[in-house]
C-alpha cells in the first residue's frame, strides 16, 4: 500500500479526473458493491474484486458465501475509514496550506468544510457500530492503515504543484461511493445521516477545467488523483480480505 511517487502514467486527458474516478474509483470495487447491497443479513462473498490476482479467488468464494454485506463488515469498513480519513486536519485541509493552482483555492475550502462535516458523521457511525470487529491479522491491518495515513499525508503536502489538488478532487468525487458505505452502516446501526454538502461532480470538473498552469501541473493533478484512488482500492481490498478472514 506504499505510495510510490514516481513517473506519471499517461494521463487520460486534462479533464479526465472525473472519468478516472468513474473507472478506477471505489464504486467499481466488488467489496464496496457488496457493502452497499440492500440486504445486510447474509454473509459476504469475500475476495472477488476489480483487479489482478484477486479475481482468481472470486468464483470459489462466491460459491461458498452469499453476496450481501453483514453488519460486522460494515462496522469494519467505517472503523477503517475513520482510521485513514478521520483526522481533524484532513487531506483537503492540508492541501489548502500547500502549493495549489489559484483557481482551486475557494473550491478547496468548500471541500475541506464539507469533509469536516463528513468526519463528524463518520465518527458518529463508528461510535454506533461499537468495537472494532475481531479479525485475524489485526496487527498487520493496523500497520497497513498506518501506511495509508502516511500516503494521504504525503499527497496533501506534496511540494509538486497540482498533486494535492488532484488528490483532493479525487477524494471529493470518490466520497460519493464512500458515503454510500457509511450510509449503509449508519442505517444498520440505527442512525440517519444528512445529505453530504460536497461540491457536485460538475462543480469539481469545472474547477479543474479552469486550472491553466501548464502541462506539468495538469499531469500532477492527474497523478495526485490516481495516487489517491490507488490507496482507496488498496483499502477496500484490505477490508475484503479481512471480511474473508472472519469467515474461515
Amino acid at each position: 500500500m506504499a505510495l510510490h511517487l514516481v513517473a506519471d502514467r499517461e494521463p487520460l486527458s486534462w479533464t479526465g479526473v472525473t472519468t478516472l474516478v468513474e473507472v478506477e474509483g471505489s464504486a467499481v470495487h466488488d467489496h464496496v458493491r457488496r457493502l452497499c447491497a440492500a440486504d445486510r443479513r447474509g454473509p459476504t462473498d469475500r475476495r472477488g474484486s476489480d483487479r489482478g490476482d484477486r479475481r482468481a479467488a472470486a468464483p470459489e468464494l462466491a460459491a461458498t458465501h452469499g453476496s450481501m454485506a453483514r453488519r460486522v463488515d460494515l462496522a469494519d469498513a467505517v472503523h477503517a475509514l475513520c482510521a485513514v480519513h478521520g483526522a481533524h486536519r484532513g487531506l483537503a485541509d492540508q492541501a489548502r496550506q500547500h502549493p495549489a493552482a489559484g483557481a482551486a483555492a475557494a473550491w478547496l475550502g468548500q471541500v475541506a468544510a464539507a469533509l469536516a462535516d463528513e468526519r463528524g458523521h463518520l465518527a458518529r457511525t463508528v461510535s454506533a457500530s461499537g468495537r472494532l470487529p475481531s479479525t485475524p491479522g489485526q496487527a498487520a491491518s493496523d500497520a497497513a492503515l498506518g501506511v495509508q495515513r502516511n500516503a494521504f499525508h504525503l499527497l496533501a503536502r506534496s511540494d509538486r504543484v497540482g498533486v494535492a489538488t488532484g488528490a483532493a478532487a479525487a477524494l471529493a468525487l470518490d466520497w460519493t461511493a464512500i458515503r454510500a458505505v457509511i450510509g449503509r452502516a449508519a442505517e444498520a446501526y440505527g442512525l440517519t445521516l444528512p445529505a453530504p454538502s460536497l461540491p457536485t461532480a460538475e462543480e469539481t470538473a469545472g474547477v479543474l477545467d479552469r486550472i491553466d498552469d501548464g502541462a506539468a501541473v495538469r499531469r500532477a493533478v492527474l497523478f495526485g488523483a490516481r495516487a489517491l484512488l490507488d490507496q482507496h482500492r488498496a483499502l477496500w481490498s484490505l477490508l475484503e480480505a479481512r471480511a474473508y478472514a472472519r469467515m474461515v
